[in-house]
């Protein structure tokens, strides 16, 4: 997985985003989730993600161009998550403008999990090997 690149245009809040992958369910792979300004905002910005219904935010981390968080796993316990960019601007005459850009839709990996049952008989090399050796004897 890569980093996912959200583009957002500040002067209409429209986003773009071209991967729309962002993990793999219940994994952490310290991989970013970056929203690229077309113009700097300043200010304090939040995600708000949406998943299954249930809104919550986490804290972003300002970046040159925009502002960024790492992909934690309580964004990838569903097949998708909505994720948003809002930005609490710095206090000006007219009060503090808010920030709040379109909802991006991205989509989680499903994991391959493990078997819980052992197949009744799995040969293992040794065991194949032997036998090919055996029919190498009897010849």
């Amino acid at each position: 997985m890569n980093d996912v690149y959200i583009f957002v245009d500040t002067e209409t809040g429209k986003t773009e985003c071209r991967n729309k992958k962002i993990g793999i369910q219940h994994a952490n792979l310290q991989n970013k989730l970056i929203f690229n300004l077309s113009k700097k905002i300043n200010g304090s910005a939040w995600l708000e993600y949406e998943i299954n219904g249930v809104k919550n935010y986490a804290v972003m981390e300002e970046i040159d161009d925009g502002y960024q968080i790492v992909i934690k796993s309580c964004l990838l316990i569903s097949d998708y998550v909505n994720v948003d960019l809002k930005i609490t601007e710095t206090e000006n005459a007219n009060g503090i403008p808010v920030f709040i850009s379109t909802i991006e839709r991205l989509e989680v990996y499903s994991s391959i999990d493990a078997s819980e049952k052992e197949p009744e008989y799995y040969p293992s090399w040794k065991i194949i090997a032997d036998s090919k050796i055996a029919e190498i004897d009897e010849l």
